[in-house]
């Protein structure tokens, strides 16, 4: 009697477990702490057009939780806060998961916790903002060269960082192949004209 009350114990537990352990739906929390008590929405891009997806109201720490029993379809993402801000996710495999930041700068002081995918897009997005933060001051100055050969030097840069930052989405797309990302950069890829 005792062995069959344990097997049926070790059965419930083991069939709980495996029930928790698929969670379905998604759940996406958001936390931004200067986004207290604020009407804020998940919307999708498919095409050129964004699709609303759910709106929550944050609570009165700035944090937003989306969440539904069905799973997402994969995608970029977007999340929409007050005054029209907003950043970008992405919802594949991964959909239990958070991402904390600040008001002013959201790529910057992005943290992703729970999805690898979201981790390596803020880690791609933060190098290429920099190399076009460093493209963007290369074009002034080019507005204000002297010479030619000060002209040329400028464009020569500009012409390294647009390498530099196609280079980087192939060194993704080669260490990241199963990732979301990885396909978007994929398809992204202009074909190689034959010589």
């Amino acid at each position: 009697m005792k062995k069959r009350f344990l097997l049926t114990t070790i059965s419930m537990l083991a069939f709980i477990w495996s029930s928790y352990a698929q969670k379905p739906g998604y759940q996406i929390i958001v936390q931004i702490p200067n986004m207290k008590d604020s009407t804020c929405y998940l919307a999708r891009y498919y095409g050129d057009k964004q699709y609303l997806i759910d709106t929550v109201k944050s609570d009165n720490q700035g944090i937003a939780v989306f969440e539904g029993k069905t799973k997402l379809p994969g995608g970029i993402y977007l999340f929409v806060y007050p005054d029209k801000h907003y950043f970008e996710m992405i919802v594949d495999k991964e959909q239990y998961f958070t991402m904390e930041t600040s008001w002013n700068d959201p790529i910057s002081d992005m943290t992703v916790k729970g999805s690898k995918d979201n981790q390596l897009f803020y880690d791609y997005l933060k190098n290429a903002i920099s190399i076009q933060k460093a493209s963007a001051q290369l074009t002034e100055s080019l507005k204000t060269a002297k010479t030619k050969t000060d002209s040329t030097a400028i464009i020569d840069q500009l012409k390294a960082n647009d390498t530099k930052l196609n280079s980087s989405r192939d060194d993704y797309v080669k260490e990241h192949p199963e990732t979301f990302l990885a396909k978007v950069f994929t398809t992204m890829k202009e074909p190689e004209v034959p010589k």
